[in-house]
């Protein structure tokens, strides 16, 4: 191979070349964004239309029946699915797996714009949300205190989500549990009679006063100003000094016959954290997003808000993912120096302490080159990446393995070190990549894998296709360069140019030992192809059989102990808020009676998903609770 002649020649090039690939590839590591699992994009979009008050066959048919028939003109669509409740209807619509995301949005808001007309004129805004894989909260922060106001709880929570909603990483901090305040007026009957004032005239009044005016601009010949009209209500004494009614003796306010306090809306939701009632923050991170950095910043947010607080507000992370990811990183780390030691053992004791790192060398090499693959593919670091690189592990050495034992071989038969690589890139190079192509050919068919698995799943063949491309590029070029420059030559006939076609040939009765045992085991394989050939047949359907009629069946992922669990409840009937989070609350305290959590997150109301996926439809009756199990059970 003649490059390897100009490589070795330009040695000082070629180590520059290994040293900044090395350096690419660190920088790549450390600016990868880290998350938990991948970002896989599910072709679901979930339409949301709600309409206070509805019932479920008026939402079937003024909401639901409307906007399915518009999305059925879409193209990509493979199926329209609804589900109408009290004050809402959800419809499921779900593309081919090779739709483009954008694209589709807007053709489904395309087609809710034209499904709008055909809609109650009260009918909110309707709710289009994607489905994610990775749309499972990073941290849930519970803000609880026993005694502590709810006015002073909402306050805290409010400051905490604006802080934190405003971190490029973070995509949404929504809050659970919380009450919207409202400004209540209590209406004295008697005043209405004495002033002959009506229900009507004050509930025209107050609609009347509460309009954005835009008054336009004044010429004044000079030049032109805005003019701008008080007409919302604000604050509490606009509300207070709102007129009702005027004549010549004076005017009459809203303050005059009513009382009028703040307060907040009915509770329609609720949140407890461990038993306690709480506002929760669920924070999801934006796609691409870096989960550590997020949660760093998240903490230091956390952290400037505790010395202002009450002494009774504590606020508490729930499910927070962070330290698992942080878990799996260091995974991955050992995992890697441990390698890295192992074959360094164990490679010495066969061929030296210079073989032994030249062939070592090759696992930071082909991690970081697998880096730099990930990086330019867009890949988050996520667990399925970490299993590419470790099942790459195992297969990454081979050919530096081959390469530096060809080449010693070489030089104790008296060849140059310059000589021994170069024949042994001659010799080899074709070997290693048919080891290496044949390897590569097992994970080849998992990157076309169809459907929302095969999205999940690409991971793991993109990664090994990396490390192992990297392994490649190690063995054939950079090992040979190093070999050249520190790898030991022969003490005794060193400097003898020996032929290129030097006979390799072995008298396998000098062998002792294991060697020669398995030298005639080779020895009757080779002059018995046929029966071989039968044998791995046999052996091969035989395994297969076996498999089908002994094995324990076939499962997606592997059974372990969870880390997290979440028990979803359903119900039927006109249950008010307060029952149904009576409901849930038996079954949290049923959960802690059990024991052995760490800590459950209760939330219950319309419209609450505690994962990733799809959640409950405002009025669904799905309602969650969480718990986080202890490392450890007695």
């Amino acid at each position: 191979m003649r490059y390897i002649k100009a490589s070795v020649s330009r040695a000082r090039t070629s180590l520059s070349i290994f040293v900044a690939i090395m350096l690419m590839g660190f920088v790549s590591y450390i600016s990868i964004p880290v998350e938990l699992n991948p970002d896989v994009s599910v072709p679901v979009i979930v339409t949301t239309i709600i309409h206070e008050g509805i019932s479920p066959e008026d939402a079937e048919r003024l909401l639901s029946k409307p906007l399915e028939v518009e999305l059925k003109t879409l193209e990509g669509l493979t199926q329209v699915s609804s589900f109408s409740s009290e004050g809402a209807a959800t419809v499921i619509t779900e593309f081919d797996v090779s739709f483009d995301s954008s694209q589709a949005l807007n053709d489904v808001r395309t087609a809710i714009d034209r499904a709008k007309a055909k809609f109650p004129q009260s009918t909110e805004e309707p709710i289009v949300q994607e489905v994610s894989a990775a749309g499972i909260p990073i941290v849930q922060i519970a803000i609880a205190g026993e005694g502590v106001p709810e006015r002073v709880l909402l306050k805290v929570a409010q400051d905490l989500q604006r802080e934190i909603e405003t971190l490029p990483e973070v995509l949404s901090a929504d809050m659970v549990g919380e009450r919207e305040e409202l400004l209540e007026a209590l209406i004295d009957p008697a005043q209405l009679e004495t002033y002959g004032i009506t229900n009507q005239q004050i509930v025209q009044a107050v609609t009347s006063n509460n309009r954005l005016i835009p008054a336009g601009a004044l010429n004044t010949g000079q030049g032109s100003f805005s003019v701008k009209l008080p007409g919302l209500i604000e604050t509490q004494d606009d509300l207070f000094e709102l007129p009702i009614a005027a004549n010549s003796q004076g005017v009459l306010t809203l303050s005059d016959i009513a009382e009028v306090r703040r307060t907040f809306k009915d509770a329609e939701r609720f949140s407890f954290a461990n038993g306690q009632r709480s506002i929760s923050i669920n924070v999801e991170k934006r796609k691409g997003a870096n989960l550590i950095e997020a949660m760093n910043k998240i903490d230091g947010i956390v952290e400037a808000t505790l010395p202002a607080l009450p002494p009774a507000v504590t606020i508490a992370y729930m499910n927070n993912t962070a330290p698992m990811v942080i878990e799996q990183n260091l995974g991955l780390q050992g995992n890697m120096v441990t390698s890295m030691v192992l074959v360094l053992i164990v490679v010495i004791a066969a061929v030296g302490i210079r073989s032994g790192i030249l062939v070592t060398l090759a696992v930071p090499f082909s991690f970081l080159f697998a880096f730099i693959v990930i990086s330019a593919l867009g890949f988050t670091y996520n667990f399925m990446v970490i299993f590419g690189l470790l099942l790459g592990l195992g297969m990454l050495i081979d050919g530096a393995i081959v390469m530096v034992e060809f080449a010693d071989t070489k030089m104790s038969e008296g060849y140059t070190k310059e000589d021994a690589y170069e024949e042994a890139v001659n010799r080899m190079f074709w070997p290693i990549i048919a080891s290496t192509a044949t390897t590569l050919a097992a994970f080849l068919p998992m990157m076309f894998w169809p459907g929302v698995a095969g999205e999940f799943m690409r991971y793991l063949p993109i990664t090994v296709f990396a490390v192992l491309v990297g392994s490649l590029l190690y063995a054939l070029l950079f090992a040979p360069v190093l070999g050249s420059l520190f790898g030991k030559a022969s003490g005794t006939v060193q400097g003898v140019n020996t032929p290129s076609h030097h006979q390799d040939e072995v008298d396998t009765s000098k062998l002792g030992g294991f060697s020669r045992f398995y030298a005639a085991i080779l020895r009757g394989a080779v002059h018995s192809p046929v029966l071989i050939f039968i044998g791995s047949v046999v052996t091969l359907i035989s395994i297969v059989i076996a498999y089908f009629n002994f094995g324990a069946g076939v499962e997606f992922f592997t059974a372990v102990e969870p880390n997290q669990t979440r028990v979803q409840v359903f119900a039927r009937g006109n249950f008010s808020p307060e029952e149904i989070r009576d409901v849930v609350v038996d079954v949290e305290r049923r959960i802690m009676d059990v024991g052995y959590y760490k800590s459950v997150v209760t939330q219950s109301g319309a419209g609450q998903s505690l994962g990733g996926g799809q959640g409950s439809a405002p009025g669904s009756g799905g309602h969650h609770l969480r718990g986080v199990y202890r490392p450890a059970h007695p």
